[in-house]
């Protein structure tokens, strides 16, 4: 994904991505938008969940999870704040499915300030190790969703949301965590 940033105690992402692409990334973003990527995304890596049998299964708990908001007791914002935790714990603060979770934290409302203070709070439950992988993984996406808008700004179908998760996925390849007990 190009250079990435170091991770250090700076809590600041806030100069990795400017507020005019902020906007512009927000302004094509609907989380209805992002059911579908989602799918994708969690049952590409698992062919049996795309079967005829467990689709519809898979389908219904991500409706459940990112459908119709108003039946849930959970704010989207409340929901990925949620998500992105126990991804940057289960994943050590990497991989592609955090990276996208990020993403939509940022689309739902959070500022790169309360992901990284979020982020601070985790590693002081799950370790140091989490924190450095967390805030690469995180200053790596704001980078690249920086240069992303400013490449395609004026072309915003390209900044819908799964234009960017197809984006996060093929950036993010290599850093997917790799399974407990797994040598590599």
């Amino acid at each position: 994904m190009g250079a990435e940033p170091q991770a250090t105690a700076d809590t600041d992402f806030s100069h990795l991505l400017s507020q005019k692409n902020l906007q512009a990334l927000r302004a094509q973003f609907s989380d209805d938008a992002m059911v579908q990527p989602t799918l994708e995304a969690l049952t590409k890596p698992f062919p049996a969940a795309a079967t005829p049998y467990e689709k519809p299964y898979v389908e219904a708990l991500l409706g459940v999870l990112f459908g119709n908001r108003s039946q849930s007791a959970l704010t989207s914002r409340e929901r990925e704040m949620t998500i992105t935790t126990v991804l940057a714990v289960n994943h050590r603060g990497q991989g592609p499915f955090l990276g996208i979770h990020l993403y939509w934290s940022l689309m739902v409302g959070w500022s790169p300030e309360q992901i990284s203070e979020q982020l601070l709070v985790i590693s002081i439950y799950n370790g140091i190790d989490t924190l450095s992988a967390s805030f690469k993984t995180f200053g790596t996406l704001l980078t690249q969703l920086d240069k992303w808008t400013s490449d395609n700004i004026s072309q915003p179908e390209n900044l819908k949301a799964s234009a960017i998760v197809g984006q996060i996925l093929t950036g993010f390849a290599g850093n997917a965590p790799q399974p407990p007990g797994s040598t590599s």
